[in-house]
């Protein structure tokens, strides 16, 4: 916050002399606890996680770490902690460091080293996508391979259990339906389409020939009977007739979608076009489909890999050494809200837990990251995959996962202990315009709550020059607390909201649309 005043002194002549007084409020820098879990064997140079660290107006000179094998790790300024030594259980398997900003504030960070993998299974060709039924019982993967896809029985929370094969040939991708009756696999140029009613006991329906050789991609509509196949040359929409075949129904001109997502409400489809970038487009009828907006530039040439939040309000595009998170609220003015860096650079997919906390990133390793605050993502966890990590099926919540890992099979692992941190709460800036001459009382707009903890958010507050003139409620509601200054364009301030782990401020830019003034009249 900051304050612009005039100060006046008179002397005994009444004579004054104004002098400006700027004032500026800071305060401490705040550094979150973390608790990691993380690779055993990690590797000296290995990111393994971040801190979450505010400035707020203050210079960071130094984070140190202390305590026992403190020296294992080293930390930046920013938060993000790499391992400095070689990492051995058998030396330690267990850090309780302290984090220090400028030899005052502190944090814990508590590291854990585990193996974490429960059962492998080797026999199923090289594993790139997996799906599960609708009971979680049947895991389906698309492996590659000359015989079809594999089918596994996932039943057994301690191994996995080899059940048998779906006819095709190297299969590349797969998806089920919402319903969980169908399943469509990928492969050639062709995809298959079976009734899984008794996931068991696939029975095949019937095939149909992609334009062009098919990508990586098919995903089912919620609500329609229908399903989108990327292609070399488009997207194409097919939909499930009386008989069991696919007929075509339109396309979308993107070509090498490397992914495909959709929204809840069959509205929108997200594609990442190779040679543009990401693409929308409203698919709310599938017979006459249309962009919307332009691309997003920024993503072409990249391997993106997109996931879809359960209420269709987030969208994670993963790629290029990060992963960035999009409200898509309103599609056609999406905006960047947050990103979380330190991943590798080539990432295959990203499976978001159903509660829509935590973002497991399949890559080299499996990489946990807490989304709780989508404007502030950071990595909570790190689990070694031999062979990497192609996909990655969250089963019983998130206790288990199966990760498709190529040539080295499929993996039976523990996702347990990954816990969200309490932390400063998460909001999203305003930037809204009000009439003049509103009257006081006038709503503003509303700051919208990405976060507020586990008991809540316990104060909103309003400061920067001119905030005595509006009102914030408990909910975060503004409003304007006496007429306002028309004289000025807009007030730039900043939204202040506290929970029981800290404070976090937004900027909340209000314009004002100034009233017209009414020349004089002549009658003639």
């Amino acid at each position: 916050s900051h304050y612009s005043l005039k100060a006046t002194a008179r002397n005994a002549q009444g004579e004054s002399e104004p002098v400006d007084i700027e004032i500026s409020l800071f305060t401490a820098p705040q550094i979150e606890p973390l608790d990691l879990a993380i690779p055993e064997g990690s590797t000296a140079g290995t990111q393994v996680g971040r801190m979450r660290v505010y400035a707020n107006g203050t210079s960071i000179d130094s984070i140190a770490l202390s305590g026992t094998g403190s020296e294992d790790f080293r930390i930046g300024k920013n938060g993000d902690i790499f391992v400095a030594n070689t990492l051995n259980a058998s030396r330690q398997n267990y850090y309780e460091l302290t984090a220090t900003i400028n030899d005052a504030v502190t944090a814990l960070l508590q590291i854990t080293l585990q193996d974490r993998i429960i059962d492998t299974l080797t026999n199923v060709g090289e594993a790139a996508e997996l799906t599960t039924s609708l009971d979680g019982a049947i895991l389906y993967v698309a492996n590659h391979g000359y015989n079809g896809a594999v089918m596994i029985d996932v039943s057994d929370p301690s191994e996995l259990t080899y059940w048998g094969k779906i006819s095709g040939r190297y299969p590349q991708y797969l998806d089920i339906s919402t319903d969980g009756s169908r399943l469509a696999i990928g492969h050639s140029s062709n995809i298959s389409l079976f009734d899984i009613t008794d996931a068991a006991y696939p029975v095949h329906l019937s095939d149909y020939a992609l334009q062009g050789h098919s990508s990586l991609s098919a995903k089912f509509m919620h609500r329609h009977n229908s399903l989108l196949a990327g292609g070399k040359e488009n997207v194409q929409i097919l939909t499930e007739e009386i008989n069991g075949s696919l007929a075509y129904t339109g396309d979308l001109d993107a070509g090498n979608a490397k992914d495909v997502v959709i929204s809840p409400d069959d509205k929108t489809a997200y594609i990442a076009d190779y040679s543009e970038g990401i693409v929308a487009y409203d698919i709310s009828d599938p017979n006459y489909t249309a962009r919307i907006g332009g691309t997003w530039p920024d993503y072409r040439w990249t391997n993106c890999r997109l996931a879809i939040s359960n209420d269709g309000r987030r969208l994670f595009i993963a790629g290029g050494g990060q992963m960035d998170i999009w409200d898509i609220t309103n599609p056609d003015k999406a905006k960047k809200i947050g990103a979380l860096s330190g991943l590798p650079h080539q990432i295959n997919a990203v499976t978001l837990s159903e509660n829509g906390l935590k973002a497991f990133i399949s890559a080299n390793d499996l990489y946990i990251s807490d989304i709780s605050d989508p404007t502030a993502p950071v990595l909570i966890g790190q689990i070694s995959i031999p062979g990497g990590a192609k996909e990655t099926v969250l089963l019983e919540g998130e206790a288990r996962a199966a990760v498709a890992a190529g040539k080295s099979g499929v993996h039976l692992i523990s996702t347990e202990g990954f816990d969200i941190p309490e932390k400063a709460p998460g909001l999203l800036g305003i930037e809204t315009m009000i009439e003049a001459d509103a009257e006081p009382g006038t709503a503003v707009e509303s700051v919208e709550i990405v976060y507020a903890g586990s008991g809540g958010i316990s104060s909103f507050m309003l400061s920067g020059d001119g905030a005595e003139d509006f009102t914030i409620d408990h909910s975060g509601n503004i409003s304007t607390a006496k007429p306002l200054d028309a004289e000025r364009k807009s007030y730039n301030l900043k939204v202040i909201a506290t929970n029981s782990a800290g404070s976090r401020e937004e900027d909340a830019v209000i314009h004002l649309h100034g009233v017209p003034e009414i020349a004089d009249l002549t009658v003639l």
